[in-house]
């Protein structure tokens, strides 16, 4: 944690708490995020992002790297918060992008997979073993958009429109992304059959 202080402390020569419980940035004006703002986020927010990697990534360190490293992040792209959603929204986005691109290498898909789909996985070894080449290639062929809805849908549980608010897109769009989802898992299944 001390890292971004120092990093933090680069961007400003005053260290003043906000007194706010929310960041007030203005979308219209496109101001910056200051760094006591950026540190008050830190603060507030750090738990969530903490809590979000470990549920994808399953390990402390790891979770704790991917979390100084999307604070980071945050300050290189300060700008980018328009105060459209809440914080905890745009951080929970973030942190979720970060975490799939984390997960992209082969070894870390297979661990994703054995950590969140092998309880689902019915009890003979050889159906057991279909069923995981199936989700593995099908993790391969998901877009990086049809990745974060299968995680929101599948793993988190979230409805349609908690998704769209997440992602900033409507309920039925993310509906269509689930028939995509089903289709290239239908089209799978066939191929293998």
């Amino acid at each position: 944690m001390s890292i971004l202080f120092v990093v933090l402390g680069l961007f400003t020569r005053k260290k003043k708490r906000l007194e706010r419980s929310e960041l007030d940035v203005s979308s219209e004006s496109g101001e910056k995020m200051s760094p006591h703002e950026i540190e008050r986020l830190y603060k507030d927010y750090s738990g969530l992002v903490f809590r979000r990697a470990m549920r994808f990534l399953g390990n402390e360190s790891e979770a704790e790297e991917c979390m100084h490293d999307i604070f980071c992040e945050v300050i290189e792209r300060r700008d980018q918060f328009k105060g459209k959603s809440s914080p905890a929204t745009w951080l929970y986005q973030i942190t979720t992008r970060h975490c799939l691109n984390v997960l992209r290498d082969t070894k870390r898909q297979r661990q994703l997979i054995d950590l969140h789909v092998r309880p689902w996985l019915p009890v003979s070894e050889e159906s057991q073993h279909e069923s995981k080449e199936l989700l593995e290639k099908a993790w391969q062929r998901f877009s990086d958009e049809l990745k974060q809805v299968c995680v929101f849908h599948y793993i988190d549980g979230l409805s349609r429109e908690e998704i769209g608010r997440v992602m900033g897109c409507t309920g039925r769009t993310v509906g269509n992304r689930i028939i995509e989802i089903r289709t290239i898992v239908d089209q799978l299944q066939g191929a293998s059959a």
